[in-house]
């Protein structure tokens, strides 16, 4: 197997176990949205779903957030996330965009926007969401954990290298943030 195959395998065998390990990690505090510890759970289900790319959408949990929480700024990025997953990728950056227009500086969109140009098939798309990611990636908050996720878990291919995922996947291992800690 030559250098380069060996890698590539590595680095899937990584981006796999350390997602498998990050699905099953998380705590079910209720912090942050109106419900308590029920919605803030369900909003963590979605959102999981949404985190890994062969999960299955919680369509059913997104429609009853929607109902608990509409106005919630979070709840409003996930259905953005939503519109992405199903298809729709100019209408989900488009949502984005207006979300971040009210709050031009809120990591937990921009992490969702990262994500999205991470996962475009434009070249183009995925070194700016590479280049936002790896910004964003900088703290020690939860958007910097979410963003070392989506750099983790990437697929490989344009603009993205196993060197990257390996260097994300290490960082992550090491990144202060509790698990499922999520941002108020």
């Amino acid at each position: 197997m030559s250098g380069g195959k060996v890698w590539l395998s590595a680095a899937a065998l990584a981006s796999a176990l350390l997602c498998a390990w990050w699905w099953r990690s998380g705590d079910e505090e209720g912090a942050g949205l109106t419900g308590g510890a029920e919605t803030e759970a369900l909003f963590l289900r979605v959102e999981r779903s949404l985190d890994v790319e062969d999960a299955p959408l919680d369509a059913k949990g997104m429609l009853e957030l929607e109902k608990r929480a509409p106005a919630d700024f979070r709840v409003r990025v996930l259905g953005a996330r939503v519109l992405y997953r199903k298809g729709f990728p100019v209408e989900a950056l488009g949502a984005l965009e207006r979300l971040l227009n009210e709050a031009p500086e809120n990591r937990y969109a921009l992490v969702a926007k990262g994500r999205m140009l991470w996962s475009s098939p434009s070249l183009e798309d995925r070194v700016s969401g590479k280049v936002l990611l790896r910004k964003l990636a900088r703290g020690k908050d939860y958007a910097s954990y979410a963003a070392l996720q989506a750099l983790a878990f990437g697929t490989l291919g344009r603009g993205a290298y196993p060197d990257d995922l390996l260097e994300a996947a290490r960082t992550l291992r090491k990144h202060p943030s509790p698990r499922g800690r999520r941002p108020p």
